[in-house]
Formats: structure tokens, sequence, C-alpha cells
């Protein structure tokens, strides 16, 4: 009797697989941010992801490493500052943007580039945005915290809704190009007389300037 072996062939054309989003905890450590070490599991945050400072008591800084993309960054029960160095590199976020809560401030020494549409939120957090803004995305920012753009930001094309705390700048163009509007936080003037060439849109009684800002 003749037996007869069938062969089956199955064809994977044409199939996509798209990338998970996940929340990556940073774990306590130094380790620079592009290194699977600084990150609880080894896996480091990609554009899909959202970078998670949780549970921090103590002040912690980390290097850049290199350009990055992240959907987002949330820190929250975490006391101490949070400081990312990397002058020269550019971390770029997603529509995740930032969400800070706790006590700590945080500080970028990097570009900040926001590639789209984003919410920030701060809660009683200070974030100091040391190495600029880049980017075409609108912020829309809540919260009472506060939020202070350094440097000449003409590569920033997005528009700014501040809705609380205090917006600083220490530079003419620290805002960039677009829209500023403030729906009841405060703008200052950091360090010195500023001039701002934005326009800018207030919104309620709430919305003041201070201490030296002038809009052509």
């Amino acid at each position: 009797m003749q037996k007869r072996v069938f062969g089956i062939t199955i064809l994977a054309a044409g199939l996509c697989f798209t990338a998970q989003a996940a929340n990556i905890s940073k774990a306590n450590n130094t380790t620079a941010l592009n290194l699977a070490g600084s990150w609880t599991g080894g896996a480091v945050p990609s554009n899909t992801d959202t970078a998670v400072y949780s549970g921090l008591t103590a002040g912690i800084t980390n290097s850049l490493g290199i350009d990055q993309s992240w959907q987002g960054l949330f820190v929250t029960n975490s006391a101490g500052a949070l400081l990312i160095n990397g002058t020269g590199n550019t971390l770029t976020l997603g529509s995740g943007g930032i969400t800070g809560y706790g006590s700590g401030n945080i500080y970028f020494k990097p570009k900040l580039n926001q590639s789209v549409n984003a919410a920030y939120n701060f809660g009683g957090k200070t974030v100091w945005f040391d190495g600029g803004l880049s980017g075409a995305g609108n912020i829309a920012k809540t919260g009472t915290g506060n939020m202070i753009v350094s440097g000449s930001n003409t590569a920033f094309s997005g528009n700014i809704d501040f809705g609380g705390g205090v917006l600083s700048v220490n530079n003419d163009n620290a805002l960039g190009a677009g829209i500023l509007t403030l729906s009841g936080g405060t703008l200052n003037a950091y360090t010195a007389l500023r001039t701002l060439t934005n326009n800018i849109v207030l919104v309620g009684t709430a919305s003041r300037f201070e201490r030296y800002v002038c809009v052509e």
C-alpha cells in the first residue's frame, strides 16, 4: 500500500505587527537612560512607551545618553528632584506629554521636542526646560505647577495654552513662534526684562502679567 504525504505551506505575507504601548518604570539608580540597566525589567522606553518615575524618594540624576523618543513622562510619589542631563541631545515626547505629582521638581538639560499635541500637568512641581523647546506640537498646560523655559526656541512652532501656575521665560524667543493663551496662569519675565513677539490671548480674569513682560 502506497502512502502519500501531503505538505502544507503557510504564507505569512502582508502581516503587520504593531508595537504595544507600555509603562516602563525607572530603576532607582544613576545609569544613563539609553541603557537597559536604568529601567526596571531592562527595557528602554520607545516612542510608544511612557517613562514612569515612581517612589524615588531621593533626588536622582541621569544622562539621556543619546537622542530618545518617548510617548510621555509620568512622575509620581517622588519627593526628590529629577534631573535629566544631556546638553546637545534631544528628548522627543509624543501625545503623552508630561504628568508630574509630588514635591520634587523636574530639570531638563536636553532640548525637549514636543512632536505632537500634548497635555502637561505638573501638579505642584516646577519644571525647568533648560535645554529649550522645539517641535510643532501644541502644549496644553494644567495644574498649579510652574514652567520655566530657557533659550531662544525659534524651532518651536506649537501653541501654548497655559492654564495654571507661573510661566517664566528668560529669553525673548523662549516661547517660539506660536500663540500663547493664558487661561488662568501668570506670565513672568525670569531674571530680566523680556519683550515677546508671540500673539497672546488672555482668557478670563485669572490671567495676568508679572515682572517686566513686554509684548510687541
